[in-house]
């Protein structure tokens, strides 16, 4: 029963310390759940990104239709020279038979039309379905962020704009190409733990994110320092002397 009552108290304590300082509880509260906002989509982004470069991987295929009177010779010198390009991964052909029979398949009502048709009046191409490798990744998502970036802050600092709205301007392009590098370097840390799983055999998630975790923090802990040190040798002061008038 004891224990029941401080319990009761520290509660009602609390209440009373809530609307004692209302405004700085309000703010609190505000600066919390704009935090899991801001963590919420930074998650969501992550997810979809990482969808969207797998989905760019996979997708990445060219059709390309033949000539109605094209012979079988040429249908394969066509073929050999298609995989001849570089980044070529695969060349299937499909005849204007095994499209029309597709297409009678997919949709019972486009059967109807096309079932008037033979080989001898189909209307429809020979074609290839050319399947490339893929040339943007990841890696190069976050290389184009960073370039985003950082060309960005150097055409700030060579025009050195008094302009706010210029510069604001230029803040958020540069904002945005850093967010796609912190968005996607994310979905590459579960591509390195899948990648070291399957050499060694063991899934080691908390290590791999700790690591990088850990690397991440030095990494911005020494830029801070370079950049307070750097500031320092060009004799930059916080604090503005009184001019005597």
């Amino acid at each position: 029963m004891q224990y029941v009552r401080i319990f009761g108290r520290s509660i009602r304590d609390a209440f009373k310390g809530v609307f004692r300082n209302l405004s700085l509880s309000m703010a609190s509260i505000l600066c919390t759940t704009i935090t899991l906002i801001v963590v919420a989509i930074s998650i969501v982004l992550t997810y979809n990104i990482n969808n969207f470069t797998k989905l760019i991987e996979s997708d990445m295929s060219i059709v390309v239709f033949l000539k109605k009177d094209i012979s079988k010779e040429e249908v394969t010198t066509v073929e050999n020279k298609i995989k001849e390009v570089d980044n070529v991964v695969s060349c299937t052909y499909k005849s204007k038979a095994d499209i029309l029979k597709e297409m009678m398949e997919t949709d019972s009502s486009l059967s109807s039309i096309l079932s008037q048709y033979n080989d001898e009046n189909n209307p429809l191409l020979s074609t290839f379905i050319v399947k490339l490798a893929s040339k943007i990744g990841k890696k190069e998502l976050s290389m184009i962020g960073c370039f985003i970036s950082a060309a960005s802050f150097i055409l700030l600092f060579i025009i050195h704009t008094h302009n706010v709205l210029v510069w604001v301007g230029l803040i958020i392009v540069a904002t945005i190409g850093t967010s796609m590098f912190n968005m996607v370097i994310w979905a590459m840390i579960t591509d390195v733990i899948d990648e070291s799983e399957v050499q060694t055999g063991v899934r080691q998630d908390g290590t791999i994110y700790s690591v990088y975790s850990f690397a991440r923090k030095l990494g911005q802990a020494c830029s801070s320092g370079l950049s307070g040190v750097l500031l320092s040798i060009i004799g930059y002061t916080s604090v503005q002397p009184l001019i005597q008038r």
